[in-house]
């Protein structure tokens, strides 16, 4: 209600105010008015002003302290409206970089890791996995050779080499595997693969 009375009901006071008092002039309710003056006392001063004069300032008043008040009212409104809009923003972002992370999460969660044991063809020594050259090409990108890791491992008290293939997205498919021994030049590749096989069968080429 004080806000209804400060933003609306002042100025349209002092606005009919200011009219009365310029209606003054021009109509009969004026006549009385228009040769009535207050004396003031001040500084030393006696001033005299018209009484029409002091409701017009006094219209004007209640005119600016109103449109003052709307304009204070307004500016508060519209720094609220801004806060909760940057609080709906920071929010908004939090959840897009939590969407991200959960996207990536479930990226990641689908490339899968590829091990297999090699079985190399007409080896009776395991060569040295420092100078064994694994490489391997995937379906559409047969062009390009990937390296893949490889280790030394004991299988039921046997030595074999393990092969470690990383990254492999689930709509990738291993086309061929070579190895490549450094040292002796020796290659051997696969003959057909196998993605579900725990070893690689590489003959000799």
């Amino acid at each position: 209600m004080q806000d209804l009375i400060l933003k609306i009901v002042l100025p349209l006071v002092g606005l009919v105010i200011v009219l009365l008092c310029i209606g003054a002039y021009f109509f009969k309710y004026g006549s009385h008015l228009k040769d009535s003056t207050q004396e003031f006392k001040m500084f030393g001063a006696d001033m005299k002003i018209s009484i029409i004069t002091i409701f017009v300032m006094v219209g004007l008043i209640f005119i600016f302290a109103g449109t003052y008040f709307n304009i204070v009212v307004t500016n508060s409104k519209l720094a609220t409206m801004l806060e909760s809009e940057k609080k709906k923003s920071g929010e908004s972002l939090a959840e897009l970089q939590e969407l991200k992370g959960q996207v990536n999460l479930l990226q990641r969660s689908q490339i899968k890791t590829l091990s297999y044991f090699l079985d190399l063809d007409s080896t009776d020594v395991l060569p040295d996995p420092k100078y064994l050259k694994i490489t391997y090409k995937l379906w559409g990108e047969e062009d390009k050779e990937k390296p893949a890791l490889c280790s030394p491992v004991t299988l039921f008290e046997k030595p074999r080499l393990l092969i470690t293939i990383q990254d492999i997205k689930p709509e990738s498919y291993i086309t061929s595997l070579t190895a490549e021994d450094i040292k002796t030049r020796r290659k051997w590749k696969v003959g057909n693969f196998f993605p579900l096989s725990p070893s690689l069968k590489l003959k000799r080429s």
